[in-house]
């Protein structure tokens, strides 16, 4: 997965930097988390402080569109960004548990 930053704006009024981008990957759409994992390390931020507002893929196609804003901190964050993205920005993916083997 490789991420191409198309536009960065630092918005001074609430505090974070908006970020544009385009996400190209092999095989399915990466998830969100992923997503925001990749873009922390690429800008240097800590991924708690990342809400991804929008990933949007085209059909038949191995691109998506993506929106994510930067805070400054998470009190600036928690007062400004849409409760429900905050929420889907922080959630931990599931961690895939084993299936037991059944003896015969």
């Amino acid at each position: 997965m490789d991420i191409d930053v198309k536009k960065k704006f630092e918005n001074k009024l609430f505090n974070r930097i908006e970020v544009e981008f385009l996400v190209t990957y092999e095989s399915s759409t990466p998830t969100r988390q992923k997503v925001i994992d990749k873009l922390a390390g690429l800008l240097n931020v800590k991924k708690n402080l990342i809400i991804l507002e929008s990933l949007k893929g085209e059909f038949g196609s191995k691109s998506a569109k993506g929106k994510a804003d930067i805070y400054s901190d998470e009190e600036t964050m928690k007062d400004i960004a849409k409760k429900h993205l905050i929420k889907r920005s922080q959630k931990e993916e599931p961690k895939k548990e084993e299936k037991p083997v059944k003896k015969k």
